[in-house]
């Protein structure tokens, strides 16, 4: 019994470690997607991401950087802008997160600034693949974005 104790609180031990770790230091990600519109997903509004996250050990807290391509009905292509708080549970393999963010959508005369929200699943830890929705105000659209994180 005292064998499987020891072992256990190892395991937990190591586990607890890699959550910590996940979610340390500064992870970049690169996703694609597509829009969520009208209750279907629309193939025509593809859109692209990179971002950039920053976190401390054992904090569930962090920072992400968002840079967005997206398609528009009325211009083609734009972009955007994006800064973020990100909160997650730090767990050792899957780590759903929440985001709040504000940003720039668009350059030039057809800026706007708004705020973005969502949430996501990261598979892996600090490496591996995420999924995320996250809704954006200033072009009335959700998008769905499935990406890796190295």
């Amino acid at each position: 019994m005292r064998k499987f104790f020891i072992l256990g609180f190892i395991v937990a031990s190591i586990a607890g470690s890699q959550a910590a770790t996940a979610q340390a230091g500064m992870s970049l990600g690169a996703a694609v997607g597509s829009s969520w519109r009208d209750s279907k997903i629309s193939g025509d509004d593809l859109h692209g991401l990179l971002y950039l996250r920053l976190g401390v050990p054992l904090v569930p807290y962090g920072a992400r950087g968002d840079f967005m391509v997206f398609d528009t009905e009325a211009s083609g292509t734009e972009m955007a802008l994006i800064g973020s708080g990100v909160m997650s549970l730090n767990a050792p393999l899957i780590q759903p997160y929440a985001l709040l963010g504000i940003g720039k959508y668009g350059f030039g005369d057809n800026s706007e600034t708004g705020i973005s929200f969502g949430g996501g699943v990261r598979i892996g830890g600090r490496r591996g693949l995420f999924i995320e929705g996250r809704r954006h105000d200033p072009i009335n659209r959700t998008l769905l974005s499935l990406g890796v994180a190295f």
